[in-house]
């Protein structure tokens, strides 16, 4: 398979840009609330071991290429978000980007709990609840 990218970088380029391609560029019309649910639970679905890949994530971000994708696909994520929270109605929320920053960081984090096989991390359902109870 590295042959046909030329390299592990070139691979990884790859795969980071079909990511990025993926995000969607904007809400889809529907209901707001069920779209971000669908997000979080696809996000969520990973439920691979991730410490295990750190070193790799740790080399990786020592490429300049590589972390520029990462930091693009995580502002479009950010964007896609903060415009679906933005379509909700949430008087708590002053700033959609910074509440799309937040239920980021937190889905994030739960992922690597879960990647420890920590059986008391998150459920990223919950993190999205309660993230929408405070802010309603």
């Amino acid at each position: 398979m590295l042959k046909r990218f030329g390299s592990r970088q070139g691979m990884l380029v790859a795969l980071s840009t079909r990511w990025i391609e993926q995000i969607p560029t904007g809400p889809a019309g529907g209901d707001p609330l069920v779209e971000l649910t669908g997000w979080v639970t696809a996000k969520g679905a990973g439920g691979r071991p991730l410490i295990g890949r750190l070193t790799d994530l740790v080399a990786d971000l020592a490429d300049p290429v590589l972390t520029g994708l990462l930091v693009k696909g995580w502002a479009r994520e950010r964007e896609y978000v903060a415009e679906l929270l933005g379509e909700l109605d949430l008087p708590g929320l002053p700033d959609p980007m910074v509440g799309a920053a937040l239920l980021l960081d937190c889905l994030t984090g739960a992922g690597l709990r879960a990647g420890t096989g920590d059986e008391d991390h998150t459920d990223p359902q919950q993190i999205l609840t309660t993230f929408l109870e405070v802010w309603t």
